[in-house]
């Protein structure tokens, strides 16, 4: 763990964007005491301070600020992951559940957060962040407005990917029989929920369409208890914000078994349709003509191959369509009751091929935790046609997220497809 210092908020430019997003476009940053009058002047704006001392806190209190919420950024200020609340042991032990690691690096510095935390050392570990303000934050209003929950305590996680990042707040209400030194208990945490706060235009995009998703599967009973509901979703401090009703349960395994299989099932029975092969190799070739000059001669040839040979063996077929959640992964699941439990449906597809999201699994875990892979047996009648087409549709969307190593992943998987 870092020892405490003083950090640049230049340096820290993400999470203070983060913050921003967090607190509205009227909060404003500071780094010390000297600060307080000319701010307090301008008006009653929530503040944060990547490097928060006894003095600062002391100042604030006297201008007025009533409402101080301490977190803990993790791996660090300058490459934040999650934000953990100091709010006694138990809060911060809540918190972690927001990150759900499967490498083990991740695992590692998890396990030891908890450790230090359930040994009482939580005012030991540093850096800290401060949230300031005078009364509730908005967030908080909101929390309230859905939830009836007055003094909810946060946990923050910031994506991995910049063009795609949105702020993910877990949200939590202290079990205790009265709200008096709420913060301060060391009883379990009940989870209300999650709120996703997109940080920039794409990823607004993105939970825009989960929203609309969610939504829509939400009127499938059959569907209800995998999936999360819909608690509040629309614009809010001038940015777009979706909350979530949790979905607890143990971690998804890292391989496809007959949980899977029977929520697939259930999925694909909600909406399915058939059509021609050629309306699927259209759909996938127009998404293709718009990367491909950004990927060089190398992938341009791979693609316009896997198109072509695609033409040749089902553009002909009648094929079964169904929704498509469209990042099915170990991650994004839980199991509860020995059923299966999803979230994170911003990539969802309504009128895709019933393999696509057995490849994707196959192919993350794979990829992402060394499991081996069994796609091929998901595409033998087609020859793996719809495997590849797969793999250049998910092309297009890795590069929307700048992901690239995934990108040279599925072209040595191409490669190996077609040759």
């Amino acid at each position: 763990m870092q020892p405490c210092q003083t950090v640049d908020v230049e340096s820290s430019s993400l999470l203070a964007r983060a913050l921003r997003v967090l607190l509205g476009p009227a909060a404003n940053r500071i780094r010390a005491e000297r600060e307080v009058p000319e701010l307090a002047s301008v008006g009653v704006p929530p503040l944060f301070s990547l490097s928060p001392s006894p003095s600062l806190v002391h100042h604030l209190s006297v201008a007025g600020y009533d409402h101080f919420r301490y977190f803990l950024a993790l791996p660090s200020q300058r490459i934040p992951r999650w934000l953990l609340p100091v709010a006694g042991a138990s809060g911060m032990l809540a918190g972690t559940e927001i990150y759900v690691p499967y490498r083990w690096a991740p695992r590692m510095l998890k396990s030891m957060v908890i450790r230090m935390a359930k040994m009482g050392y939580v005012d030991c570990l540093c850096p800290r962040v401060l949230l300031a303000s005078k009364g509730p934050l908005r967030l908080e209003t909101l929390v309230y407005e859905v939830t009836g929950e007055r003094h909810p305590i946060f946990a923050l996680s910031l994506g991995r990917r910049a063009s795609v990042r949105k702020l993910t707040v877990q949200v939590m209400r202290p079990q205790t029989p009265n709200n008096t030194n709420r913060e301060q208990s060391h009883t379990p945490h009940h989870l209300l929920g999650y709120v996703k706060l997109p940080l920039t235009d794409v990823a607004s995009e993105r939970v825009r369409h989960e929203a609309a998703t969610v939504e829509r599967l939400w009127n499938f009973p059959s569907l209800r208890k995998h999936i999360p509901r819909v608690l509040y979703a629309g614009d809010w401090n001038d940015t777009y914000v979706l909350f979530q009703s949790p979905l607890e349960g143990d971690i998804g395994p890292t391989y496809l078994n007959g949980m899977h299989e029977e929520f697939l099932r259930l999925l694909w029975n909600v909406h399915r349709i058939e059509k021609p092969g050629k309306t699927l190799i259209q759909k996938v070739a127009a998404k293709w003509e718009k990367v491909a000059p950004l990927l060089g001669a190398k992938w341009d040839a791979l693609g316009r191959e896997v198109l072509v040979r695609a033409t040749r063996v089902i553009s002909d077929k009648v094929l079964p369509f169904s929704i498509m959640h469209g990042d099915f992964a170990p991650w994004n699941t839980r199991v509860r009751d020995r059923e299966l439990l999803l979230f994170d449906w911003e990539s969802a597809d309504w009128e895709a091929p019933t393999t696509w999201d057995k490849s994707h699994f196959e192919v993350l875990t794979a990829s992402s935790l060394g499991k081996s892979s069994r796609h091929q047996t998901f595409d033998v009648e087609s020859g793996g046609t719809f495997f590849m087409l797969y793999l250049l549709n998910s092309v297009c969307q890795f590069l929307e997220e700048e992901n690239y190593r995934a990108i040279s992943y599925r072209q040595r998987l191409l490669i190996e497809q077609l040759h």
